[in-house]
């Protein structure tokens, strides 16, 4: 919060870290350091919460907003679509670090490293294994929107 009014909030549903996992995995990210570091990134840049945002340069002429998940800016990717919708926002997501080099350089909370803080969080529940009890979430993979279920928040 900012004296100048709400920059940001952690809203909608926070999703488990197995869901974020899973997801995570489904999406792309296969190796197991990547697909931490994803699940640790989704935390620190949404606290896991579906419909987080945030406002950048609040009444600047370059205001934007990040939202969803991994905080995808809505200035810099137009295009990204529902960015509230988990499956559309860690998708996009997986497109902006493929086109970037197979890096997360796109997401600040990388660059600071702040992420790590949630690193080891991220390897218990992946070692926990659960995640993998959720696969597969998606079994057309030419088009895993199509078919992208409702995420339970229950573990």
């Amino acid at each position: 919060m900012s004296e100048k009014g709400l920059d940001w909030d952690l809203v909608g549903e926070q999703l488990r870290w197995g869901w974020i996992l899973a997801l995570v995995y489904e999406m792309g990210w296969k190796s197991r350091w990547s697909q931490i570091q994803a699940a640790a990134l989704v935390c620190s840049e949404s606290q896991r919460f579906t419909q987080a945002w945030h406002i950048n340069n609040r009444g600047e002429s370059n205001e934007s907003r990040d939202e969803g998940l991994l905080q995808v800016n809505d200035y810099w990717h137009k295009d990204a679509g529902n960015m509230w919708n988990p499956w559309e926002n860690i998708a996009y997501a997986r497109t902006m670090y493929v086109a970037s080099g197979f890096s997360f350089n796109q997401w600040a909370a990388y660059r600071s490293k702040a992420y790590l803080k949630y690193a080891p969080l991220a390897t218990f529940h992946y070692l926990k294994g659960r995640w993998k009890k959720r696969l597969p979430i998606i079994t057309n993979l030419d088009n895993p929107l199509a078919e992208a279920p409702p995420i339970p928040t229950l573990e």
